[in-house]
């Protein structure tokens, strides 16, 4: 076979030869997401330069330029993508402008099979994207030489939608769940990062765009679970789709969750990770989108926030989730929600549901390889190799410095339940929730109005006994709706009542001023208890630990 030289491969070096060309349209990050998937096909073959074009004119496509270059990818414009002939043009989104580029057309689905009706895309209302005949044939009439469908009962949707392209349709998976089912060996390196590590339940909340989705029709959802589900025993992530990115700005989305953020939540940016997260979750809220699919499909315990049926084909197995998966009351309590789902857990007639779009398991990637190199018209260059996601990078915020919590001591005095949630969430939880809370502030809380609520006020930084007998009197004379301030020594924490009593806190591990002032105030409020010497036991979440307390001064003295 004749060598040609390529004018710009797709490798290093001025060297680099190639006999087959291919040109990966991208509309939006969600394409990419996609894409990114599926060129492990090719991508490690020498003999194939890979070049890159945007489909401009989704309003979802903000930014997507920027990414693509802070990858090191420079894309062709559309009219010197338009001028060339390639091998193969691949997508994972369909329009008939597509038809202007010169190749045979490889399409994939935009996501998790093909579902979601969306009438200013398809240009109809009944077929869903992706399948539309005015999204699959081009303005020339030409037709792509391969429809990828992830399962066999996708050939009937596309016969119903576009009765020309019916042969066209080739059944090869899904390489993006495939990736995701061939990564679960790393669900513990991918807590670690999240910093869950095995004692935490994370918990990832998914949103797709539009007014039916998760956020869309419950925009405060994130900021009740954070703050009703306990910060020690839980963390919360919220994925969202790409176009919620894309379309409203990260500056947007950043001031959206900033209180949950600063509460403890994570975000996942689009292209950070969130397949890993997912892997990572021990609990899935979500709706109708791809991701919430992917989550159920992994067999996790899921919770519907949305269903989604306005928009979803009724011929898709989406529409059926509504049916089998545990729907999330809103206005519930929460917590009591997630606990229920993780105890009764049976992922048997969801993955019956989601096993209707995800067909040849495990095979999609070679499915795919031979199908792409058959259009090259070229032989396989070796076996795809399935790749490792990377570890997730999730935004966070300031860490909380404010804290609600309750407190439960058992009926022998000695040993005490903590459950703690974040204050600056306090106006986000259950109206009709009468649990008695204390407000634990550390000094390091820069809002006035919390440390002026707080029961308890908290000093990490003091170093000797002196400054910190100094600093629980200053503070107590400038706060007088606290009843208690605590900081820490070198090594034990000294607890300052309002009438004068001076307690001393040690332990043979390091403590926590702030745990140990939730502690104290329990066990003094709560347990009715007289300020002498004891051993109290304390459960805070998955920890337990114990501190011995004993009096250094009385009622009436000075400070």
């Amino acid at each position: 076979m004749e060598r040609r030289r390529d004018p710009a491969p797709d490798g290093p070096g001025d060297t680099l030869r190639s006999v087959r060309s291919v040109l990966v349209v991208i509309r939006t990050m969600t394409d990419w997401n996609r894409l990114v998937d599926v060129l492990a096909a090719i991508q490690s073959d020498r003999r194939i330069a890979i070049h890159f074009v945007i489909d401009s004119g989704s309003r979802f496509a903000a930014g997507l330029r920027g990414y693509l270059s802070s990858i090191g990818i420079t894309p062709l414009s559309w009219a010197r993508a338009k001028a060339r002939h390639f091998d193969l043009v691949l997508a994972a989104h369909a329009n008939c402008r597509m038809a202007e580029l010169s190749g045979p057309r490889v399409l994939l689905p935009h996501g998790a099979g093909y579902s979601r009706i969306v009438p200013w895309a398809t240009g109809d209302d009944t077929s869903p994207a992706g399948m539309a005949r005015a999204q699959i044939v081009g303005v020339d009439g030409s037709l792509p030489r391969v429809i990828c469908l992830s399962h066999q009962a996708q050939h009937d949707q596309l016969r119903s939608a576009c009765r020309e392209a019916g042969d066209r349709g080739v059944v090869i998976g899904d390489p993006t769940f495939d990736r995701m089912d061939a990564n679960k060996s790393r669900r513990a390196r991918y807590r670690r990062a999240l910093g869950v590590g095995d004692r935490r339940t994370l918990v990832v909340l998914t949103s797709t765009w539009g007014r039916h989705s998760t956020v869309g029709i419950d925009d405060t959802l994130a900021h009740r679970l954070v703050a009703q589900l306990p910060s020690d025993e839980f963390r919360v992530a919220l994925v969202l789709h790409p176009n919620v990115w894309f379309r409203h700005t990260m500056w947007t989305i950043r001031r959206a969750f900033k209180d949950p953020l600063d509460a403890g939540m994570m975000i996942i940016p689009p292209e950070s990770g969130w397949q890993a997260v997912l892997l990572a979750a021990d609990v899935v809220i979500g709706d109708h989108g791809s991701v919430a699919f992917y989550g159920a499909a992994l067999g996790t315990p899921f919770l519907l926030a949305a269903t989604g049926l306005a928009e979803l084909d009724q011929r898709s197995p989406r529409s059926l989730l509504p049916s089998v998966a545990t729907r999330l009351d809103p206005d519930g309590d929460l917590a009591a929600q997630v606990r229920a789902v993780i105890a009764r857990h049976d992922p048997g007639p969801i993955t019956a549901v989601t096993d209707l779009t995800l067909g040849r398991p495990g095979e999609s990637l070679a499915i795919l390889q031979r199908e792409l190199y058959q259009v090259l018209d070229l032989l396989p260059a070796g076996r795809p190799r399935t790749l490792a996601f990377p570890d997730p990078k999730p935004e966070r915020g300031d860490e909380p410095t404010a804290h609600l919590v309750a407190a439960r001591v058992r009926p022998d005095g000695h040993a005490i339940e903590l459950t703690r949630y974040p204050a600056i969430l306090r106006d986000h939880r259950r109206p009709d929730d009468r649990t008695e809370l204390c407000t634990v502030v550390e000094n390091s809380e820069v809002d006035q109005r919390q440390r002026e609520s707080a029961d308890v006020l908290v000093n990490a930084d003091t170093a000797t006994e002196r400054n910190a007998t100094a600093w629980i009197k200053r503070i107590l004379d400038r706060y007088p709706g606290a009843g208690m301030a605590v900081a820490s020594t070198k090594t034990d924490c000294l607890i300052g009542l309002r009438d004068g009593t001076r307690l001393l806190a040690t332990s043979t591990s390091r403590l926590d001023p702030a745990h140990v002032a939730a502690a104290v105030h329990g066990w003094l409020v709560e347990g009715r208890a007289e300020p002498t010497a004891t051993t109290l036991h304390v459960c805070l979440g998955p920890n337990r630990w114990s501190m011995s307390i004993r009096p250094l001064r009385y009622p009436g003295r000075s400070p």
